[in-house]
């Protein structure tokens, strides 16, 4: 019985932190001055063509399946920090548009995509004012039933035209 007791314990100890942990692993479902978008929306975004859709994911991933109509766009990090909201990093913002009203959609994994978080904070903080954040991402589009597509990596940033 002690024996099963202190298995039972061992596990307990070892289990609450690493899910604690996991739950700050999430993004935030606000962003200041950023409109999160849903997988509905998203759908609807992937057929304008006065969106600028970019997936912040390394461009090894990105080759892998992305969304329609999306540019690769990869953030990398500069700094990590003790939480995932704490991490510093960065994109090429020069590839956005110069028009600072243009509509502007970022993405990368999912919930757990603090790449897309923080793209979507800088641009905000560059005086982009349409900056929309589809938190879902990739994971959340595929589970909604949506293709990815497979094609060699483009590099080059474009609206839907």
């Amino acid at each position: 019985m002690r024996v099963l007791l202190l298995f039972v314990i061992s596990w307990l100890v070892l289990l609450i932190p690493q899910s604690a942990f996991s739950l700050e692993m999430v993004t935030p479902t606000q962003l200041t001055g950023v409109n999160i978008i849903g997988d509905d929306d998203m759908m609807k975004f992937v057929e304008k063509k006065d969106v600028y859709i970019y997936d912040l994911r390394y461009p090894s991933k990105y080759k892998t399946g992305y969304i329609k109509n999306t540019s690769s766009l990869p953030f990398y990090w500069d700094n990590i920090g003790n939480s995932p909201s704490e991490n510093r990093g960065e994109f090429d913002i020069k590839k956005l548009p110069q028009n600072k009203d243009a509509k502007i959609i970022f993405l990368s994994n999912g919930p757990e995509g603090w790449k897309s978080y923080h793209a979507s904070k800088q641009a905000k903080e560059s005086g982009y004012t349409r900056v929309m954040w589809y938190r879902n991402g990739v994971k959340g589009w595929v589970k909604k039933g949506n293709n990815l597509l497979f094609t060699p990596l483009d590099s080059g940033a474009r609206s839907n035209k």
